[in-house]
């Protein structure tokens, strides 16, 4: 197992994410900067440079149509931009800008949209805005109109992927509620009310789309299947008496969880 040497982040890790070919790892943090490593010895390859302010969330595309090695990442903000990076030149390629900070964003499993969420503040509600992803030539050449956009209504979404259901997006909520909806009305499909007790901080999806996690700040994490009346499967609470440290995260076997 290598050890990523986070002393050449300045501040506190705010998400990390393996590419689909799992070499490359990706850290965001709150010093402004991603970086990438090489996930078997903990190399750093490189750095993203030109945020300015914390960068909350970072997602890499999965190399589908290109049948190739991940060629593009997207990062979310708190200066309040959403930004498209080459993931060979760490060039940043295209800037999308919005009211409030980008707190969460992720690639669909083709690589055609990028779905984001941007922060209620200032009098500005949550939103939840999709992106086509335009692949042709150097990656430049994006428009700055969403395909979608809508305002889940009640708890502000935290966390969103893309399920495998065509415009089907899964979001977890700061009251703890885990939600499908339709990207293209904004309608809410179903809901699991008491999924977590307290706000979803993560969310991922298995490789054939059928289950998600979620973790939240109640110290569990929560398997859901992607059946209509289904609850929670599987529950993973922290040992209070041994409690992990703020962002720690254990990697566990899909299979056995252990």
């Amino acid at each position: 197992m290598a050890s990523l040497d986070n002393s050449r982040h300045e501040r506190s890790l705010t998400q990390i994410k393996f590419n689909k070919e799992g070499d490359l790892l990706f850290s965001c943090s709150k010093d402004h900067v991603i970086n990438v490593w090489y996930s078997h010895n903990g190399e750093r390859l490189g750095t993203y440079e030109g945020n300015n302010g914390t960068v909350w969330t970072v997602d890499v595309d999965f190399g589908i149509i290109t049948k190739a090695e991940s060629r593009f990442m997207v990062s979310g903000a708190a200066d309040n931009t959403l930004r498209l990076w080459a993931v060979e030149t760490g060039k940043c390629l295209y800037t999308w800008e919005f009211p409030t900070a980008v707190k969460r964003v992720a690639f669909k499993d083709d690589d055609s949209q990028v779905v984001c969420i941007t922060e209620q503040r200032m009098g500005y509600q949550c939103a939840i805005r999709v992106f086509n992803i335009n692949r042709d030539g150097d990656g430049t050449n994006q428009s700055q109109e969403p395909l979608h956009i809508f305002n889940p209504i009640g708890s502000k979404a935290t966390v969103c992927a893309f399920t495998q259901t065509p415009n089907v997006i899964i979001t977890g909520h700061e009251s703890g509620k885990v939600a499908l909806f339709n990207v293209k009305s904004g309608d809410e499909i179903e809901n699991n009310e008491r999924a977590h007790s307290d706000v979803v901080t993560d969310l991922q999806l298995s490789k054939d789309g059928t289950y998600c996690i979620t973790s939240s700040k109640d110290k569990a994490a929560r398997v859901s299947l992607f059946v209509p009346t289904s609850a929670p499967g599987l529950t993973f609470v922290s040992d209070t008496r041994h409690k992990k440290p703020h962002g720690h995260q254990n990697i566990y076997d899909r299979n056995t969880f252990e």
